[in-house]
């Protein structure tokens, strides 16, 4: 145990130089969200039997519509009449944490519940939107159907390095090395569009120096796990900065909120492999 806490110290003592970023002040949820929200079911019904499409395709801080809160909440009813009223438009739609009504309502339908058959319903009505956006011209992923920014963040930031605008030695380095081309292929939008990625990528950097520093050479006999590994950007940068090691990334998230690893790691040389929620 000693030598455990020894050997780990230099990893986790990486992330203690990151600065603190203030928070700003949180927006307060629209109505229909709070309602729902709340379990204010008269409110909520009479909400939803008005509303129009901006309010129906209206996020939450976490990124929900009205339709993911009617299925966490487990509410059929709730579901059907924002369906009526033109909800059917959003069930593609992805939360913060990249799950469809259709995901939520699955998790949160008990066996022989009545939401069984409406996470059903809205799993059906996913693939039918699914299958037209992939027919609207759109550059799109082929794993999941995800639109495809025209140029993704990781690219901006190539891009800043390249002007000479990125101070960030870790960062700088990242893309000196040229670690960031293979993570502008499709099965990584996920990651290279991820919205903090100067700050992720210097703790990642941080980390991987550190564990060499701990570990030393021959990285082809490591197996790397990367526990709560949010966007996997750690593991991705393992797997790729040491080639022959093996990464494991391991997260609470469901597989379709990370990387499409698999994918985009098919026929590499180095071992890689990604474990949701369940794993």
């Amino acid at each position: 145990p000693e030598t455990t806490s020894s050997r780990l110290s230099p990893v986790i003592s990486c992330r203690a130089t990151m600065p603190v970023v203030a928070r700003s002040r949180r927006r307060p949820d629209p109505e229909l969200h709070a309602a729902i929200g709340a379990g204010r079911w008269e409110d909520a019904f009479a909400l939803a039997q008005s509303a129009d499409a901006p309010a129906l395709a209206e996020r939450n801080r976490a990124g929900r519509t009205p339709l993911m809160l009617a299925a966490i909440m487990s509410k059929p009813a709730l579901v059907e009449l924002l369906l009526q009223r033109g909800a059917a438009a959003t069930v593609g739609e992805r939360s913060e944490s990249k799950r469809t009504a259709a995901d939520y309502a699955e998790e949160h339908a008990a066996s022989g519940s009545p939401m069984v058959p409406v996470a059903a319903r809205l799993r059906a009505l996913e693939s039918e939107a699914l299958a037209v956006r992939r027919q609207d011209g759109t550059l799109r992923c082929l794993t999941c159907g995800a639109p495809l920014a025209a140029t993704s963040r990781l690219e901006h930031l190539a891009r800043r390095v390249r002007a000479g605008a990125e101070a960030n030695p870790l960062v700088e380095r990242f893309f000196a090395d040229r670690l960031h081309v293979p993570l502008l292929a499709p099965p990584f939008h996920l990651l290279a569009g991820y919205k903090h990625l100067a700050k992720e990528l210097t703790e990642s950097m941080s980390a991987c120096d550190a564990l060499q520093a701990v570990v030393g050479e021959q990285p082809e006999q490591w197996h790397v796990v990367d526990l709560c590994c949010g966007c996997g950007l750690t593991a991705a940068t393992a797997a790729l900065r040491w080639p022959g090691c093996r990464v494991t990334a391991i997260d609470r998230l469901a597989s379709k909120g990370l990387p499409h690893f698999e994918v985009g790691f098919a026929g590499e040389g180095g071992g890689g492999e990604g474990g949701g929620e369940g794993d």
